[in-house]
């Protein structure tokens, strides 16, 4: 993740990485994000899990969930936005993003 952080932040997006889903949900609760992007696979607890739990506090929060493995239907399941597969491709996710931050309801 430390690699896609830095590609987007070359791109003029704002980052932060978080080291565990206790710390991401704390991050979430406390900073606002506008998008999050979140692994399956997180010390602590399931991706999913804590992709249902953000929703539950912050249901239009854009959420892109990811994984090597093929976990759309549960991430999906879970309330994330959108899934990708590990490897994307860095145009792919750019857009994507672009794509999320464009819909979002203004506040």
């Amino acid at each position: 993740m430390e690699c896609v952080a830095e590609i987007l932040q070359s791109y003029g997006y704002a980052t932060e990485l978080v080291d565990d889903a206790e710390s991401g949900l704390l991050f979430v609760e406390e900073e606002k994000p506008s998008l999050i992007m979140i692994d399956s696979n997180l010390p602590g607890m399931r991706g999913e899990q804590a992709v249902k739990l953000i929703g539950g506090k912050r249901a239009n929060l854009p959420i892109i969930g990811m994984s090597g493995e093929d976990w759309t239907l549960e991430m999906r399941a879970a309330g994330a936005t959108v899934f990708l597969k590990k490897p994307f491709e860095i145009p792919d996710l750019l857009k994507t993003i672009q794509e999320l931050l464009t819909c979002q309801p203004k506040s």
